[in-house]
């Protein structure tokens, strides 16, 4: 290595930074990087699709940023989240929704994939509690995703953007004494997108976000209030 080039961190190290994984031990660790096949993925290229079925691999997020989308109901293409460095949920659970699940790179990104029964004899090995974490990883936050889609839910747009909001903060938010500092910037279409609403519309909600002192602006970065969004959407209410 030259002096003064930059060390590229390895898989393992990729693995150790991972919250979702932290509950494995430092053998687990070295297993899993071991047994990963790793690459780079350019934004916008596909990591894998899901067409009715789980499929035979698990995926890894390394680095970088993926988006899930699906088919909408006119037939167009719309994301449903943007996923953190982790491990990538799949959709099973959702084939009889014949969505065309697809999760492709929304920044470029570093990927790592395994045949799933190697990952979950991996993670649980005769460790049966663990299996839940297992499972959580791979398919539990999808049925929570769905709460942004106009077609599952009767929430408003308000409310939509602001769970997208909340969940982007929680995923790729620092926090500081005014609230979280998203260190992804969407944009606005990809808000638009994640929530199944036009740019212009959701142009009018951040105003209003904005007005309403709920969201704000650190430098180029947007931030967020969690009490004041959760307090404008009356998310603890029933959709009606």
């Amino acid at each position: 290595m030259l002096a003064g080039e930059l060390r590229k961190p390895n898989d393992l190290e990729f693995l150790s930074r991972i919250k979702g994984l932290g509950w494995l031990s430092g053998a687990q660790q070295k297993r899993l990087a071991g047994a990963l096949t790793s690459y780079e993925v350019a934004r916008e290229e596909l990591i894998f699709a899901d067409n009715g079925g789980a499929g035979s691999d698990a995926f890894i997020l390394l680095s970088g940023a993926a988006r899930i989308s699906c088919i909408g109901v006119k037939r167009g293409r719309i994301a449903v989240a943007i996923i953190p460095p982790g491990v990538i949920p799949r959709a099973p659970t959702l084939s009889h929704f014949e969505c065309q699940f697809r999760c492709d790179a929304l920044r470029h990104s570093r990927v790592g994939k395994i045949p799933l029964e190697n990952f979950v004899e991996i993670l649980v090995g005769s460790r049966v509690p663990n299996f839940e974490r297992v499972a959580n990883l791979m398919f539990g936050g999808l049925d929570q995703l769905l709460v942004r889609y106009p077609g599952f839910t009767g929430l408003d747009l308000r409310s939509r953007l602001a769970h997208a909001l909340l969940e982007l903060g929680s995923s790729f938010g620092a926090r500081n004494t005014r609230g979280i500092v998203l260190t992804i910037s969407p944009t606005q279409q990809e808000l638009a997108d994640l929530v199944g609403a036009s740019r212009p519309k959701i142009s009018i909600v951040l105003s209003e976000f904005l007005r309403r002192r709920a969201i704000y602006r650190e430098g180029r970065r947007l931030a967020i209030v969690p009490a004041r969004l959760e307090e404008m959407a009356a998310l603890d209410h029933s959709p009606t």
